[in-house]
């Protein structure tokens, strides 16, 4: 089992190192990331690729051009690459935030414990999260619009690419959490709640 990491990133290259070195740092190494960077990047952002050359875990793509559509089409196009084996996950991000060392271990420990136990197969985990628009209070998330962000639930690879992500307005996030969450139920998969707060959304 793997967890896919997109990561969308324009600019902001000190923020882009911190969110890689977070995952680098993980307890649990069962990750790979892909970074989309929206548009030629600057010298600055091509150094801090340059920093991991040498980490087979992370790749580095750039757009010929500035898409903007606040990274919608750089995440719909990451999704839809991404080759995994069955039981894979994935977690959709921006470049500029950051995951505590434990973040992998806990989510996926959600998956292999409902494994062990013979019980109901998770389609999706979701954490709680500190969010810097309102003071990095703790937000209490829940899985649809409005309560939850794009960086705080990981789905299995499988029902993410099948659902897709088609829709390109500001509520894009929440919209697909949702549709995420309705294609697990669909499939009689578990959609669980990991009461800790694991991410920072920057």
């Amino acid at each position: 089992m793997k967890l896919h990491v997109i990561t969308i990133a324009y600019e902001k290259p000190v923020a882009l190192r911190g969110l890689i070195d977070s995952f680098i740092l993980q307890t649990n190494p069962d990750w790979i990331m892909t970074i989309f960077h929206d548009g030629p990047p600057s010298l600055e952002v091509k150094r801090v690729a340059n920093l991991y050359d040498n980490e087979k875990r992370v790749a580095f793509h750039a757009t010929t051009g500035r898409r903007g559509n606040w990274g919608h089409d750089n995440r719909r196009e990451g999704l839809a690459m991404q080759l995994g084996d069955p039981g894979d996950f994935v977690l959709i991000t921006n470049g500029d935030n950051y995951y505590i060392p434990t973040f992998v271990e806990y989510m996926l420990e959600v998956i292999q414990g409902a494994i062990r136990r013979k019980e109901q197969r998770v389609g999706m985990v979701y954490c709680d999260f500190l969010h810097h628009t309102l003071g990095y209070i703790n937000m209490i998330s829940q899985p649809k619009l409005n309560y939850i962000d794009m960086g705080a639930f990981i789905v299995d690879l499988k029902i993410a690419q099948e659902v897709g992500f088609v829709h390109m307005d500001p509520a894009a996030d929440g919209i697909y959490c949702e549709e995420c969450v309705a294609k697990c139920r669909e499939k009689g998969l578990q959609v669980v709640h990991l009461s800790k707060t694991a991410f920072v959304h920057n």
